[in-house]
């Protein structure tokens, strides 16, 4: 028999506890035959069989901080979390018992996380750092949001000094809900208004009544008002130009509103600041609601102020209209002793005919408040449709929300003169085209291309959309540096990360001179996600860095360069179908998973490899390869696969004559071109009676180029190795020799004298193609002259040979001469041969 077992389960882990997640789990199984025992087993990894909308579910019920937590459990979880729609942050993501950093610091770091790492829309945004003592910059990130879809949109900002918002909050196109806390807003003079706004509140926001009528008269859908306003803040009439304003919310002084234009307002809500007093000759009910044709609720908030009467000044009994629509009408914290606070709410009650619900809450829990009532108040008062009364004496709870306001009387005085601003004339860097803008950003370092942004409004994020980024150390080096180098870095790198926009096909990261080396990973994975294409991680020396697997998944990338880390390409792992250059410096790999990343790039061209410490063969697979660089081990190297590969270069650490096999090495180089050797040289040594090979059992035909950066012409058997090769170059062109310095032997009596080179070592060489030679580091030994002398004589098409008379320099002005001298008259086997000695610095002489 076949059961469906279905239940709800409690899924808890690091991170999540104490928030208990429903989850569905299905089960079935097979009912076991009588007296027989079966094992359930749940499933290897039940969390990563869960469907995307269900992990989405459980992710939407969870704090941001609790959400980001839950990367830990599987790998279908890790960056799930970064594509919550809705992200809200506040003082809690970084309140832990044992928070190091500052506040204001811990906050820029975790937030920049947050974006960095999110990916897709963001439609609802809550930031709310109103314990913070200061603010810090939040300017990227209103600019970060604004590229991403972004809808609602709350900030409540410490409540000290008012933070000045930037231009940028004004370009977010798809705003429909917006709610601003203590700061400084000015809405630039080109501003189109939010077309789809349908809610907007601020609280204790500084803005000019002219700036302020303006945004809502330009919020054609707004729908929610929401104003509280100081009496500091206010210097004019506020007219609100809504039609289709439905709710209006307003705490202040309330002659500063003119509700002008609202045919759909149905609720309003007015509050006075606790303790204060308004005249009587400003409280006028009539203009206020002149122009409410369509209210049913209202809210009057006195908080305990009261309405202040001139001598022998009088109510109206009622307005010069009734507002038929009103049904509702609650009255707070009012002084009922007070027969002229009570006059007032009298006038409003007589003119609202149609009154169904009336709530007053008094201002004191006084009995005898209500017993100083006259009946004379209540003569001509009719409430034919009154349906529920409710009154109470004691106050709301002191945490709710201020139940605003008291309805306050509001003229229609027009606005003071408004003065016409006299915009300046662009300077001539805003007009600049924006492919000479990007030409400019490009030859900057990345540190001066972000301080663009002050130039101008155009400047400002221009640099947010360079395709190449290159980060170093000079980035938080400063003389007033205060943090951890790492600390600092870290929030740079999310700075610039998440404030980028569109792809980033190029990015260098160069941190060898940290200390320790910062959390990477979710830069990579960043990365990954914009079609990134050139990558250099230069990692610190110190300590081996271990990449994250998310390194592969960049499909897109062509050029990569790692220094100091420790890779491991994961099994399923396909290559990387579009690298074209790879180069890997004192990386820890094993050589089975390098052989296997180096054939999974099928158009790989550039291959460059520091692999010092390996001992095992490394075979060398790539049929498209052109140029090969190779430091550390050369005979641990087979280049198996190359037919392409035309230019190779050689560094050798400690090479022993016997281990190194040319033939082996080049068989497999017919196209080879250009080859640099540079391992003759002190670390070179041969054992006891060793010979060096005469040539190679083939030719190299195609070499055309040769050069020994660092040869000892004293050391017959270093020399005979170059000559070996030399002799498998019939067709060469261009040679390159840099003599090795051999000053040490004439410090070190228990090193024998080096034998000077003889021409028997050069008596079947020859030089039928040569035409340059450039001979670097001569001290003008025997050795050196001979082999000036022999090329001279054996190159037939010789055009010109090159030497650095760097060291020659050193010598005594008659000794140089007598060089020089000697030098010249060699003969010389081309008609067209010209010596020619250069400096360092490549001037001829």
């Amino acid at each position: 028999m076949i059961l469906m077992d279905i239940k709800l389960c409690y899924i808890y882990s690091r991170g999540v506890w104490n928030y208990p997640v429903w989850v569905l789990a299905v089960k079935c199984y097979v009912m076991p035959p009588k007296g027989r025992k079966h094992c359930r087993k749940l499933p290897p990894d039940f969390l990563s069989d869960l469907p995307d909308n269900v992990i989405d579910v459980i992710l939407m019920c969870l704090p941001c901080k609790e959400a980001v937590r839950t990367s830990i459990l599987s790998m279908k979880w890790r960056y799930h979390w970064c594509r919550i729609t809705e992200l809200n942050l506040d003082s809690h993501l970084w309140e832990t018992k044992m928070d190091k950093l500052y506040p204001t610091v811990k906050f820029t770091k975790i937030i920049y996380q947050i974006l960095s790492l999110h990916e897709g829309p963001i439609t609802k945004f809550s930031l709310d750092i109103a314990v913070l003592k200061s603010c810090p910059n939040i300017n990227n990130f209103i600019h970060f949001l604004s590229r991403n879809d972004i809808q609602q949109l709350v900030l409540e900002l410490p409540w000290g000094k008012m933070y000045n918002l930037p231009s940028s909050l004004f370009t977010f196109s798809l705003l429909s809900h917006l709610t601003l806390h203590n700061c400084i807003i000015h809405p630039p003079l080109d501003f189109q208004g939010f077309d789809k706004l349908i809610s907007l509140k601020l609280c204790d926001v500084t803005i000019s009544p002219e700036l302020l009528g303006s945004l809502i008269s330009q919020c054609p859908l707004l729908d929610k008002l929401e104003l509280e306003i100081s009496e500091d803040s206010l210097s004019d009439v506020i007219e609100i130009n809504a039609p289709k304003l439905r709710s209006f919310d307003f705490t202040g002084n309330i002659t500063f509103i003119c509700l002008m234009n609202v045919p759909l307002l149905a609720e309003v809500s007015l509050s006075l600041y606790q303790g204060s007093s308004m005249e009587a000759d400003n409280f006028f009910f009539a203009m206020f609601f002149e122009s409410c044709t369509a209210l049913e609720r209202l809210f009057l908030h006195f908080n305990g102020s009261e309405i202040q009467p001139e001598d022998d000044d009088e109510v109206a009994t009622r307005l010069p209209f009734d507002v038929n629509c009103v049904k509702y009408l609650y009255l707070r914290f009012l002084f009922l002793e007070e027969s002229y606070d009570l006059s007032h709410v009298l006038c409003c009650i007589r003119s609202f005919p149609y009154l169904e619900y009336l709530e007053i809450q008094v201002g004191f829990g006084d009995d005898g408040i209500i017993e100083s009532l006259e009946l004379e108040h209540f003569t001509d008062l009719t409430l034919n449709h009154l349906r529920e009364i409710k009154l109470g004496e004691t106050l709301f709870h002191t945490t709710a929300y201020f139940l605003q306001l008291l309805s306050d009387h509001s003229y229609m005085m027009p606005p003071k003169a408004r003065k016409l601003r006299r915009s300046l004339v662009p300077d001539a860097l805003s007009y600049l085209p924006d492919n000479i803008i990007d030409v400019i950003l490009m030859c900057l370092p990345s540190k001066d291309a972000v301080r663009t942004s002050i130039l101008s409004k155009k400047w400002r994020y221009h640099w947010c959309r360079l395709t190449k980024l290159e980060l170093d150390e000079s980035l938080w080096i400063t003389k007033k540096d205060l943090l951890n180098p790492t600390v600092k870095f870290r929030k740079i790198m999310y700075q610039f990360l998440s404030l980028h926009e569109g792809p980033i096909t190029k990015f260098t990261l160069d941190v060898v001179h940290l200390a320790s080396c910062p959390e990477i990973d979710n830069f990579i994975y960043f990365l990954s996600r914009n079609d990134i294409q050139h990558l250099a991680l230069h990692l610190p020396l110190r300590k081996e860095y271990k990449l994250s697997s998310l390194l592969f998944t960049c499909s897109q990338l062509r050029h990569l360069s790692l220094c100091y880390c420790s890779i491991q390409h994961p099994s399923a792992f396909q290559g990387f179908d579009k690298l074209i250059s790879l180069n890997l410096c004192e990386v820890n790999i094993s050589s089975e998973l390098l052989e296997s990343l180096i054939s999974h790039c099928p158009l790989l061209e550039e291959l460059e490899l520091d692999i010092a410490n390996k001992s095992d063969t490394i075979e060398i697979n790539a049929p498209m390869l052109r140029s090969f660089d190779l430091s550390g081990n050369i005979s641990s190297v087979c280049l198996k696969n190359v037919p392409c590969l035309v230019k190779v270069l050689l560094y050798g650490d400690y090479i022993k004559a016997e281990d190194l096999d040319f033939a082996k090495l080049f068989e497999c180089c017919p196209a080879l071109e250009h080859l640099l050797f540079f391992s003759l040289d002190s670390g070179f040594s041969a054992g006891a009676g060793y010979e060096a090979p005469t040539r190679l059992p083939f030719n190299l035909n195609s070499v055309k180029r040769f050069t020994l950066p660092d040869i000892m012409l004293v050391e017959s058997y270093k020399l005979s190795y170059a000559l070996c090769l030399i002799r498998s170059f019939p067709y060469l062109e261009y040679l390159e020799i840099q003599v090795h310095e051999y000053g040490d032997y004439e410090d070190d009596e228990d090193e024998p004298i080096p034998e000077p080179l003889e021409l028997k070592h050069l008596s079947d060489v020859t030089f039928n193609h040569l035409k340059e030679v450039k001979l670097g580091c001569l001290t003008g030994t025997t050795s050196e002259l001979l082999l000036i002398k022999f090329l001279l004589a054996e190159s037939p098409v010789l055009e010109r040979m090159l030497i650095d008379r760097q060291y020659l320099d050193h010598e005594h002005l008659d000794k140089r001469l007598q060089i020089f001298a000697e030098i010249s008259n060699f003969s010389r086997a081309s008609p067209k041969a010209e010596v020619i000695y250069i400096d360092l610095g490549g001037s001829l002489a």
